[in-house]
């Protein structure tokens, strides 16, 4: 194995493990918006004036942006996996399999507690009532 294809492991392993858990998270992202959508639709049709209910407008919104950032993520984590093979010549045996996994895994695990706390702040955002009003406001006034 060449200095040129450890290194080409190396990165792509990173940056692949990066893009991989952003895909991911943004995937499940899609689910919490999706099932506060249809919590809320059920609390609407359950009672005409439902108190606790979110907006559509927030969710919508939510589910349009983190669905942008995962399909922007997944296309990139294809793109980047297309050229690597293609111009380096980088295959998923042996040794380049070995320092790309744990150079992803590595990523993975350091950028997991961030990944966790986002997905919390989204969840908040698509089932609490209110919440991502007040968050909008708080960070207009702290500009």
């Amino acid at each position: 194995m060449t200095s040129q294809m450890t290194l080409v492991a190396l990165l792509w392993g990173a940056v692949g493990g990066f893009l991989a858990l952003q895909s991911l998270a943004n995937l499940l992202a899609v689910g919490f918006c999706l099932h506060g959508l249809l919590l809320t639709r059920w609390k609407r049709l359950a009672k005409k004036g439902a108190l606790g209910a979110i907006n559509y407008t927030v969710n919508l919104k939510l589910l349009v942006r983190v669905a942008g950032y995962g399909l922007l993520f997944f296309l990139l984590l294809k793109t980047g996996d297309g050229l690597v093979r293609r111009e380096f010549r980088f295959g998923y045996v042996g040794t380049p399999l070995l320092l790309a996994g744990s150079t992803a895994f590595l990523v993975v695990s350091v950028c997991f507690r961030a990944v966790l706390r986002r997905l919390a702040v989204v969840w908040k955002m698509s089932h609490q009532f209110d919440y991502a009003e007040r968050r909008q406001r708080t960070r207009m006034l702290k500009r």
